[in-house]
């Protein structure tokens, strides 16, 4: 959570009450990760606050090690066959049962910064997979295949710094780099290319 933070925001400086309130973690824990960072080379201390001393290293070394475990995934059939249209359904009805959610890899990078067409759509969604939920979005349950893919998060900060373009969430441009980097269908080249339109670091 603290690193998301800095990389959304890394030409600003820190201090470690303002830091940890942004990432949504407790003062002692921003510190320790600062600290750690510092020890690496990734921040530098300017009086009594901290900033990222090379932004694009930092968010090298973490897509390096970052991995969407496929256990998190969950594939599910829809008979809207248009993935724009089945982006706005689902962002739609989420909206109206106020769940958390946020599009990802190619659906997000769709919004964000449109690379390549796409079939699959991904999304976060912070509730409950139930069947009176998937009714609602239009998704039934399947064996093998399908083009609706439900990620359930790691943790909660996936959801922190998001954005919305027309009024669908999407991650932040930071986790959506990191899942679009390692993703086999093209995504290391769309993640790239969100990077210098719009992470430009």
């Amino acid at each position: 959570r603290v690193i998301r933070t800095l990389l959304e925001f890394s030409g600003k400086a820190w201090d470690a009450i303002s830091l940890a309130k942004e990432s949504g973690v407790s003062i002692g824990h921003a510190y320790k990760v600062a600290k750690k960072l510092r020890e690496q080379g990734f921040i530098v201390q300017k009086e009594e606050k901290i900033c990222l001393r090379d932004p694009g290293k930092l968010l090298d070394a973490w897509a390096d090690q970052y991995h969407i475990d496929a256990s998190t995934i969950q594939s599910f059939y829809t008979g809207i066959k248009d993935p724009a249209k089945l982006v706005a359904h689902i962002a739609k009805a989420l909206k109206v049962k106020k769940h958390a959610c946020a599009f990802t890899l190619h659906a997000g990078e769709s919004l964000v910064a449109p690379f390549t067409r796409f079939t699959d759509v991904h999304f976060y969604l912070g509730a409950a997979i139930s069947d009176s939920l998937l009714k609602e979005l239009e998704l039934e349950r399947i064996e093998f295949g399908g083009t609706a893919h439900i990620m359930t998060p790691y943790d909660e900060g996936v959801f922190h710094h998001g954005q919305k373009i027309g009024g669908i969430p999407v991650v932040s441009n930071t986790q959506l780099y990191l899942d679009l980097f390692q993703y086999p269908a093209r995504g290391k080249e769309a993640a790239e290319f969100l990077r210098r339109q719009k992470m430009k670091i």
